[in-house]
């Protein structure tokens, strides 16, 4: 049935990684390194297309762990917490706009 709907729509990313976990579980190692790439791939042109969606940068730095990337996965894992800011307040709030009468 996942492979059905990935027929439907092949960017649900959530059903490559299923996938990946149900070969990994099953001793298929080679082809669950080859689902949870697929996701990769979706998710890095994604995230390149929307780069402050938390949740897309977290799923990426899961999958990246999945597949042993750890430095990939800690990239990702620092932009979630960018983007995270970025979704909350509507911009980074590390940054200071100067104002009329803010001295600078």
């Amino acid at each position: 049935q996942m492979r059905r709907a990935l027929g439907i729509n092949s960017r649900l990313v959530y059903l490559y990684e299923k996938l990946g976990d149900l070969s990994r579980e099953s001793g298929d190692e080679v082809g669950a390194l080859r689902e949870y790439r697929q996701a990769i791939e979706i998710l890095e042109k994604s995230v390149q297309g929307a780069p402050s969606s938390s949740s897309n940068w977290g799923d990426l730095a899961r999958l990246q762990r999945k597949v042993g990337n750890y430095d990939g996965a800690k990239a990702a894992n620092a932009r979630v917490v960018d983007a995270a800011l970025n979704d909350r307040f509507g911009g980074d709030p590390r940054h200071v706009i100067a104002g009329p009468d803010s001295g600078f």
